[in-house]
Formats: C-alpha cells, sequence, structure tokens
C-alpha cells in the first residue's frame, strides 16, 4: 500500500516549494493564491532572513531580536520581491506576531 505524503510535513513541505526544480508548483501556486504571474524564483538561505539589510539600525536588531529566526522558504520572485513561505499546522498564541516579525525583517529601513 502506497504512504501519501502530505505537504503538512515540514519537509515534504520543504521539497515540493523549497527546491529549484519544482519552482513551477510554487509559480503555479502563487498564481492561483494571489494572482500574481512569477516568472523567477531565486531561492536565499532561509537563515539569513534578518541579515538581507545591511545597516547600524540592523545591527541593533541582530543583538535585540529572538535567536530563532529561520523562515520554512525565503526566496525573491521577478527580481523585486521577497516571499517568505511558511507551513504552520499547529495553533500557537505568538504565530501573528512571528509573521509580523518576518514582514517587518524583509522592508526597506
Amino acid at each position: 500500500m502506497k504512504q501519501r505524503l502530505l505537504p503538512k510535513n515540514d519537509k515534504i513541505f520543504k521539497i515540493i516549494f523549497g527546491r529549484k526544480e519544482n519552482s513551477w508548483i510554487f509559480k503555479e501556486f502563487v498564481h492561483d493564491l494571489i494572482g500574481i504571474e512569477v516568472n523567477e524564483v531565486t531561492y536565499l538561505d532561509p537563515t539569513k532572513i534578518f541579515s538581507i539589510r545591511h545597516s547600524k539600525e540592523e545591527e541593533v536588531k541582530k543583538k535585540t531580536a529572538p535567536k530563532t529566526r529561520i523562515v520554512d522558504i525565503l526566496m525573491e520572485i521577478n527580481n523585486q520581491t521577497m516571499l517568505t513561505l511558511e507551513m504552520q499546522v499547529r495553533k500557537t498564541n505568538y504565530f501573528l506576531e512571528r509573521i509580523m516579525l518576518y514582514i517587518f525583517s524583509l522592508l526597506p529601513l
């Protein structure tokens, strides 16, 4: 009997959406979800979400921000838009705060 692998599993999610050879799946997903045509995807190191911008203010944030700063998938689409893709299976009390932290870390100063 074949076992179904669901994208709710973190490793499976990252294989489906986070690998260059599967970027067509991600492109279709984004198009179907929010209607954006994705022509180019550049996968970035998800542990570097806070080191994309370089400034004195960023150095202060690095010293005061929580130690865990890793997103599931970090990418740039169409050479202009930074995007994080997260799989959230369990309800947590801090999910919205974490997402806001990720969003603000990608905004230009």
